[in-house]
């Protein structure tokens, strides 16, 4: 009597379920899970415009530290009075107002890096764009 495969069939097919469970838990779900908390942070101070938004009391510390405790940063700077939280293609400011309390301004990685780039120095100067732009070097046509 031969063998069928049918028992190592369902081994590999039982196998490779797992595989596609096990890698789909471990992205968390959501590519967001890495940037600034926009809408929590939106949602807890007042806003003053586009990205910008203000807490009248509290200094940039304490406020910086609501928000790493709502989301945990790749890294944080702070320079002089101000903080910076670097998320993964955004950076959250957090600047003294000058009647008191904080003023929170989130952006895109790139433009804050720029904007701030006397505070930042330390950070990489472009993350989305590592090299794509260079042609080469040597002799050629594509250039």
């Amino acid at each position: 009597m031969k063998r069928t495969p049918v028992k190592r069939t369902r081994i590999v097919a039982a196998a490779a379920v797992a595989g596609t469970l096990l890698l789909s838990g471990c992205g968390g779900g959501d590519d967001d899970d890495d940037d600034a908390p926009r809408a929590w942070i939106a949602s807890t101070y007042d806003r003053v415009r586009t990205d910008l938004y203000e807490d009248p009391a509290d200094a940039p510390t304490r406020v910086a530290g609501e928000i790493a405790e709502e989301r945990g940063p790749e890294d944080r700077i702070t320079s002089e009075d101000m903080v910076f939280l670097w998320y993964d293609d955004d950076i959250v400011a957090v600047a003294p107002r000058t009647v008191g309390g904080s003023e929170i301004e989130v952006g895109d990685y790139d433009r804050m890096r720029s904007r701030y780039s006397t505070h930042l120095s330390r950070w990489p100067v472009s993350q989305s764009s590592s090299g794509g732009d260079f042609r080469g070097g040597g002799p050629g046509s594509g250039k």
